[in-house]
C-alpha cells in the first residue's frame, strides 16, 4: 500500500509494552531508495531521547489510531546502544544498533532491497569529511529533502513535496512533486528511478526526463 510519508509523520510507536514516542523523521537510503530507520523521540519515560528504529521492527499500522505497531519491548529501547542520531550517522554505531536489534546490516548481501537506478549524489566538502569518518553518505533525511527545488532540462519544474512509501517493504517508489506551472496545490508523482541527481549543498533535485516523457510516465495526484 502506498501511502505519503508526511501523513505518517507523528504516528506513535507502541512496542509490547506501551508507547515509547512519535515519528518526527525519516532516513533514507538516496542509492536504493528506502526507508531505512525511523527517527523516534522517546517520551518522559525516556527524557526525551531520539532513537533509530528500523522498518524491519514494524509490525502494523493501525491507521485509525496513527499508531505503528513495533516488535520490541520499552526495556530493549532503554537498553539500546546510545547512538548520535544526527546526520550523519556512524556506520559503526549502525551496525553495533542493528546488532543489538538483530536488525539487518545495511550494504550486505540478501537485503532484498531493488536497486532502481544509482542516483549521482554532488560531491561537497561534507560528503568527503563523511567518506573520511566513515559515515554513510547516502544516509539522508526526509524533513531536509523536502521543498527542494526540482529542475529537468526543461528548466524548473516545482518543488518536492513529499515521498510516497510502500508499507510492504517501506521503498520509496515516488518522489511528489508541487509543480510549479499546474493550479496551486497540483502534484505529480515522479518514479524515484527518474531521480538523477541529488545537490545537498544548493537544495536541488534534477530529473532525467523531460517534460513530455513525465507526462507519460507519472501520476496526478
Amino acid at each position: 500500500m502506498l501511502e505519503s510519508t508526511h501523513l505518517l509523520t507523528g504516528f506513535s510507536l507502541a512496542t509490547e509494552d506501551g508507547e515509547i514516542g512519535s515519528v518526527k523523521d525519516f532516513y533514507f537510503d538516496d542509492q536504493h531508495w528506502n526507508i531505512r530507520y525511523l527517527v523516534v523521540e522517546t517520551g518522559n519515560w525516556f527524557f526525551g531521547r531520539k532513537v533509530l528504529i528500523s522498518p524491519h521492527a514494524i509490525q502494523g499500522v493501525a491507521w485509525e489510531n496513527r499508531l505503528l505497531k513495533v516488535k520490541m519491548t520499552k526495556d530493549q529501547v532503554r537498553s539500546s546502544p546510545s547512538i548520535d542520531t544526527n546526520l550523519p550517522v556512524s556506520k559503526q554505531l549502525e551496525k553495533k544498533l542493528n546488532d543489538y536489534y538483530a536488525w539487518p546490516n545495511y550494504g550486505s548481501a540478501g537485503m532484498g532491497y531493488p536497486t532502481t537506478g544509482m542516483v549521482k549524489v554532488t560531491r561537497t566538502i561534507k560528503a568527503e569529511v563523511e567518506e573520511d569518518t566513515g559515515a554513510d553518505k547516502h544516509l539522508r533525511s526526509y524533513r531536509h529533502v523536502r521543498d527542494y527545488k526540482v529542475y529537468n532540462a526543461d528548466g524548473f519544474l516545482g518543488e518536492t513535496a513529499d515521498f510516497l512509501v510502500d508499507t510492504a517493504d517501506w521503498t520509496l517508489p515516488y518522489l511528489v512533486i508541487e509543480m510549479a506551472d499546474a493550479e496551486e496545490g497540483e502534484m505529480i508523482a515522479i518514479p524515484s528511478d527518474q531521480i538523477a541527481s541529488i545537490d545537498f549543498s544548493t537544495y536541488a533535485v534534477a530529473i532525467t526526463q523531460g517534460r513530455e516523457q513525465l507526462k507519460k510516465i507519472s501520476a496526478i495526484l
